[in-house]
């Protein structure tokens, strides 16, 4: 069967194992990946034999969970993940807790997740900090260049370290997340090859703000932001020349309809956030905080998974097919993308530490918790969120 590369090796620019700039480590085909994830799968299949085994004791009536999103129920992360994930909380909470589905922004807007939380209209809800990034410091830091080598590294990093760096920013906006959520890296999908910082140079790429916008300007492209959905006519008009994508996400906006060529380089991807409205959580009795502690932390490593990195390698597959032409950059061309990319992380670090914050601190803890899980296969990062799961991102009675 042919093969498809999707895992990543060897980074000087972080302490982890892994390459921004090349697929070193050859993984499998379709078949063979499936069985790396194949406990996220049998997780939203529901046929593992342990979910935690925390016992229920409430004998109330069921308690309603309204969960609210701006994405439409024919999505495919919505059938594949989010749909069973939810009938998974209901079968661990002895439907003790039912949830009432609104799904395609009938409660609110992608940008308006975080205010139904905070406010009662909803109880669990995306709740993005990059739609409203000035409220926030330090939150920002998971998404420095170079920092994870997947999305579940991410996301189990990440959620390891949110009680001590995260939840007060989160909380002095009035909300508490529920759970962590990272795309896998974002690669450059072009009609012109980039094989070189020079290729790069000047060319307009569609990519989003803050920290993402900077490392695609560090290497020399013109960030341009705007919605995913607008890429598709933006690149047909020659309003922009290229785009950052996952290949996940690439797949879902036709970018193998639009582009010749996808240079790899995960050195950035998307992080988003998912809360539950802190008087719902107050409210639920304390075995059933429990069991909704255990649920999210396993949804956060599931969503990486099954949809983000499994996703990649059919997305990958599909672009080949197009005809596709696959870059990896030479050894000496990915240390200067590093090169170029370090000061990026450092400028981020003094600007937080001229004001106070920890900044560094937080980068060294990011990276040695990246590297711990990073030697972790994906059945062994979702096994431990099983076993041991996080217990300090709520407040428990």
């Amino acid at each position: 069967m042919k093969k498809v590369l999707v895992t990543s090796a060897a980074l000087a620019l972080a302490v982890s194992s892994y390459s921004l700039f090349s697929n070193t480590v050859q993984a499998d085909a379709l078949a063979e990946a499936k069985k790396r994830y194949s406990l996220s799968q049998d997780w939203l299949d529901g046929k593992l034999p342990s979910y935690g085994n925390i016992k229920v004791s409430y004998n109330g009536p069921p308690i309603e969970m309204v969960m609210t999103h701006h994405v439409p129920k024919v999505a495919g992360i919505v059938k594949r993940v989010f749909i069973p994930a939810l009938r998974r909380l209901e079968t661990m909470a002895n439907g003790k807790i039912k949830v009432t589905e609104n799904w395609g922004g009938t409660v609110h807007s992608a940008r308006e997740g975080s205010d139904a939380t905070r406010s009662g209209l909803s109880d669990y809800a995306p709740c993005f900090s990059v739609y409203s990034a000035k409220d926030f410091n330090l939150v920002h830091g998971h998404s420095l260049p170079g920092m994870f080598s997947s999305a579940d590294v991410a996301v189990a990093s990440a959620e390891e370290l949110y009680n001590k760096w995260f939840k007060k920013e989160f909380e002095a906006i009035g909300n508490s997340v529920a759970r962590m959520a990272a795309t896998t890296g974002y690669h450059t999908f072009s009609n012109k090859p980039v094989r070189t910082l020079e290729d790069a140079k000047g060319l307009k790429i569609r990519a989003g703000g803050g920290l993402h916008a900077k490392s695609n300007a560090a290497l020399g492209f013109v960030p341009t932001s705007m919605p995913a959905a607008e890429m598709y006519p933006a690149v047909q008009r020659g309003l922009i020349d290229a785009v950052s994508l996952s290949d996940a996400a690439g797949q879902i906006f036709k970018v193998h309809e639009l582009a010749k060529y996808r240079t790899y380089n995960n050195y950035t991807r998307l992080f988003v956030e998912y809360c539950v409205g802190p008087k719902w959580f107050d409210n639920l009795p304390a075995d059933l905080q429990v069991v909704f502690n255990a649920w999210t932390r396993q949804h956060a490593i599931v969503e990486a998974q099954a949809f983000y990195e499994l996703g990649d390698v059919i997305a990958q597959s599909r672009f080949k097919k197009a005809g596709m032409k696959f870059i990896e950059l030479s050894a000496d061309e990915s240390k200067r993308w590093e090169a170029a990319l370090a000061p990026v992380e450092e400028e981020w670090i003094k600007g937080h530490e001229a004001k106070g914050r920890s900044a560094r601190k937080l980068v060294s803890e990011l990276k040695a918790t990246a590297k711990k899980y990073s030697a972790m296969s994906p059945n062994q990062i979702l096994q431990a969120a099983i076993d041991n799961p996080v217990m300090n991102m709520y407040d428990f009675k």
